[in-house]
């Protein structure tokens, strides 16, 4: 399963979460380290992001708003991964998913 952040800003889903396509990305003004991503699609809104919420370490959720859709993580040069309604997702320079 892929998470595909594009050059344009939108994001896709491949091999799984197709229910959230199209979603979209954007790094905050102040802080480049702050990734947050708008779940688009018709899928609800992943459940269960106060528990994963601790903010202070490399691919941490720091803030969620539901009513926006938007999920927001700690996601900087040196991050490996981020935690998206359960799953990991790793930086890759291909995706293999269907």
């Amino acid at each position: 399963m892929c998470m595909l952040l594009q050059a344009d800003g939108s994001l896709l889903f491949k091999g799984g979460f197709a229910f959230y396509n199209r979603s979209a990305w954007r790094r905050d003004a102040k802080d480049a380290e702050l990734l947050t991503i708008a779940v688009g699609g018709n899928g609800p809104f992943p459940e269960g992001l106060k528990s994963q919420q601790s903010g202070k370490q490399a691919g941490a959720l720091v803030g969620y708003d539901e009513k926006r859709r938007e999920i927001t993580y700690r996601f900087g040069p040196a991050t490996d991964a981020l935690n998206f309604a359960g799953f990991y997702f790793y930086k890759a320079d291909t995706c293999r998913a269907q």
